[in-house]
C-alpha cells in the first residue's frame, strides 16, 4: 500500500468517525443548551415532551354518502350528485407577521387576498372583477371574527393575549376543479396556512327548466336544538316530486382517518371506509317528449291569447301516457304570471280545477262502446235544459251547466269547454 492510498483511508474513516461526533453534539444542543426546547412555525417554543407527543391526533373526515339519481326511461340523467368540498383554513401567522399590530393586519389582508384570487378561478364566472371583490369582503369577515381584530390595536406591539391563530370557513361546496386545484397549490406554497378539505355533495339538475316541477328540488331546512332553540345546521329535504321519495335518501356516510402533527399538518392518511353506493331511480319519463311537450304547451297557451279574443290562461298542462302500458312519458306545465319556476306548481299534480273537461272523453268513450249514446242524437245543454234537474247523492251538487250552450251532438261536447 503506497503512502497515497494510506492517506486515502485515513480520511474516509475520519469522516466516518465525524458522524457520531456530530449526533452527539446535536444531541447535547437539544437536552443540555436548549433544554429540551425546539421552535414552533409560529416562533414559541416547543417542548420535547410526552405533550408534545399528545398534540399529535387524529382528525377523522366524514365522508357523505351521495343521494340516490333519478334517471329518464333511457338512462338520461335528471338529477344527480356532484362531489363537493367545504373549504376551512386554519392560519398560524410565521415570526415576522408577529412582529407588531399593523405587521399581523397586512399579513391577514395578503391571506384575504390570495384565497379570493383563487376562489375566483371558476371560468363560468359572469364577471371576476365583482366576484373577487364580494369573497375579498366575506374574506376579510371572517378573518376579523376569527382573529378578533377588533380588540387588536392598529399599530404597535401585539398584546399578549391576543389571538394569533384563527380557523374559518373559507366558502362551501367548492366544486370546480380549477377552483380547487388554486387552493391546493397555495396550500402547498404556505406552511403559516393550513386548508382542510371537507367532502360534501352538490345536486345538480342537467335538465332543470325542463324537468324542475316533475322531478322536484332540495331546499335546506334547518335544525333547532330543542334545549337552546337555536339553529345548530342544515338538512336538505325535497318538498315535491320525485325528490321526495325515501328511496333517495343517502346512505351510511364512510370515514377517513388523518394523523395530525404538533403544528396540525396532516402527514398519513389510513384508509377508508367507503360511504353507501347511491340508489339509482329509473322513471318512465322520456326526456326528448318532455322537451317536445314543453315547447308544444307553450305554443298553444301563447297562441290562445294572440287573436285579441281571449286573454292568455292562467296556466295549462300537458301529459303524455303511454297507451299499452299506462307509462307517464311527460308531464309538462306552463304558468302565465309566474315569477320564478321555483314558485310556480306543477300543474299536472298540483293544481286544483274542476276535472270535467278531462273527464268527458273517457265518459263518452265508455257510454259509446256500450251502447248508451246516440253519437247523431242532440242532447239539451243549456243552463236550465230538462235534464238539470237531478242531485248527484255521492256531493249533493245538481246536475247543470254554467254557459248557455243549447242543443249539442256527442262531438259539440266533447269540442265544447263547458262543464257539461
Amino acid at each position: 500500500m503506497t503512502s497515497t492510498e494510506r492517506l486515502r483511508l485515513r480520511l474516509v474513516f475520519g469522516v466516518f468517525g465525524c458522524v457520531p461526533v456530530f449526533l452527539a453534539g446535536w444531541l447535547a444542543w437539544l437536552q443540555i443548551f436548549q433544554k429540551g426546547e425546539l421552535r414552533h412555525v409560529s416562533g414559541a417554543p416547543l417542548r420535547l415532551s410526552p405533550a408534545t407527543a399528545d398534540m399529535q391526533r387524529d382528525r377523522r373526515d366524514l365522508l357523505p354518502s351521495p343521494r340516490g339519481t333519478i334517471v329518464d326511461r333511457h338512462g338520461a340523467t335528471l338529477a344527480i350528485d356532484c362531489e363537493a368540498f367545504d373549504v376551512r383554513a386554519e392560519i398560524r401567522p410565521p415570526r415576522r407577521a408577529l412582529k407588531d399590530c399593523k405587521e399581523l393586519r397586512l399579513y391577514l389582508a395578503d391571506i384575504a387576498e390570495k384565497l379570493s384570487s383563487a376562489l375566483i378561478r371558476d371560468p363560468g364566472l359572469a364577471d371576476r372583477a365583482v366576484a373577487l371583490k364580494d369573497y375579498r369582503a366575506k374574506l376579510q369577515e371572517r378573518i376579523r371574527k376569527a382573529f378578533d381584530l377588533d380588540a387588536l390595536p392598529a399599530a404597535g406591539e401585539i398584546p399578549k393575549d391576543a389571538k394569533v391563530s384563527g380557523e374559518f370557513l373559507v366558502d362551501g361546496e367548492v366544486s370546480v376543479q380549477s377552483v380547487l386545484e388554486a387552493l391546493d397549490e397555495l396550500d402547498n406554497s404556505m406552511q403559516s396556512l393550513h386548508l382542510q378539505m371537507l367532502r360534501t355533495h352538490v345536486r345538480s339538475y342537467p335538465e332543470r327548466d325542463l324537468t324542475y316541477g316533475l322531478v322536484g328540488y332540495l331546499q335546506d331546512q334547518p335544525l333547532v336544538d330543542a334545549k337552546t332553540n337555536r339553529v345548530v345546521g342544515f338538512q336538505p329535504v325535497a318538498p315535491l316530486g320525485l325528490e321526495a321519495l325515501a328511496a333517495l335518501s343517502p346512505g351510511e356516510p364512510g370515514e377517513r382517518v388523518f394523523r395530525i402533527d404538533s403544528s396540525s399538518r396532516r402527514y398519513y392518511s389510513g384508509p377508508a371506509d367507503q360511504p353507501a353506493l347511491p340508489s339509482r331511480l329509473e322513471t318512465t319519463i322520456d326526456l326528448e317528449l318532455q322537451k317536445l311537450a314543453c315547447r308544444e304547451l307553450e305554443e298553444q297557451a301563447i297562441a290562445a291569447g294572440k287573436d285579441g279574443k281571449s286573454t292568455l290562461p292562467q296556466w295549462g298542462a300537458l301529459v303524455m301516457i303511454g297507451i299499452e302500458t299506462g307509462d307517464v312519458l311527460a308531464a309538462a306545465s306552463w304558468h302565465r304570471d309566474a315569477k320564478s319556476q321555483k314558485g310556480a306548481a306543477c300543474a299536472p299534480y298540483q293544481m286544483s280545477y274542476e276535472p270535467g273537461s278531462i273527464v268527458k272523453p273517457l265518459l263518452l268513450a265508455y257510454a259509446l262502446q256500450n251502447a248508451g249514446l246516440d253519437w247523431n242524437h242532440s242532447y239539451d245543454c243549456s243552463s236550465a235544459g230538462a235534464d238539470h234537474h237531478r242531485v248527484v247523492e255521492e256531493t249533493g251538487r245538481l246536475v247543470r251547466d254554467d254557459h248557455p250552450c243549447g242543443q249539442l251532438t256527442p262531438h259539440e261536447i266533447l269540442v265544447n269547454s263547458s262543464n257539461i
